[in-house]
């Protein structure tokens, strides 16, 4: 239990133990006044009624501000580790990124992971959009439907990797390694491949239209 949640609840118990206090004061208080002590009940009913709904609605929003705080670092952390050079620490952050569904919702778009090394990591369907790779490590990895439109690629590795169905529309693939690569029904188009190295690339059928840039 986190502290601000807790702190919350404190408060909670603390008002319903005065309202219960005040509750019963009150009853014993009018207890003499007969015909009117119905009315005042009925007051102060309504009184703790509404009192004990506020703290449950304060309750809950504090709730869903913690949870959405430890959901935010828990990210900032996945991305930290994705961007590390070392590739355990790299396929650790990918698989906790699948786990949480942020690979594919776009929270990776435009997110920066130059020189990060995400060797064999498994990436199907990530949407990395407009995000940073130059001179990444993804050799080996599996990208099978993910989304690399717009991506700097600049440098990177990605001998071996499996783009089946990936779309790398107006990508930067300037020196790009991608001997060995998987591109069959990869969206090329568009795509900026001078210097790609693309020597026994599986290119199959791959989408090429447009010109080198």
């Amino acid at each position: 239990m986190t502290q601000t949640t807790t702190g919350i609840q404190r408060i909670a118990d603390d008002y319903g133990t005065a309202a219960l206090v005040v509750g019963v004061l009150l009853v014993f208080g009018l207890l003499p006044f007969g015909a009117d002590f119905m009315g005042y009940s009925t007051n102060i009913y309504t009184e703790l009624i509404s009192v004990a709904l506020t703290i449950l609605v304060l309750d809950r929003r504090a709730q869903q501000r913690e949870m959405k705080r430890q959901r935010e670092e828990r990210i900032a952390r996945i991305i930290r580790g994705m961007r590390s050079t070392d590739d355990n620490e790299g396929l650790r952050a990918a698989e906790q990124a699948e786990e949480i569904g942020i690979l594919t919702d776009g929270t990776l778009s435009e997110v920066n992971l130059e020189r990060a090394n995400l060797s064999r990591a498994s990436l199907w369907g990530a949407n990395l959009s407009r995000a940073d790779l130059r001179e990444v490590n993804l050799s080996g990895a599996y990208l099978w439907g993910a989304n690399l439109s717009r991506a700097d690629l600049q440098g990177a590795d990605l001998s071996g990797v499996d783009l089946w169905e990936a779309n790398l529309s107006e990508a930067d693939l300037q020196g790009v390694d991608l001997i060995r690569a998987q591109l069959r029904g990869a969206n090329l188009n568009r795509a900026c491949r001078t210097g790609a190295k693309l020597r026994r690339a599986e290119l199959g059928e791959r989408t090429l239209s447009g010109s080198d840039r």
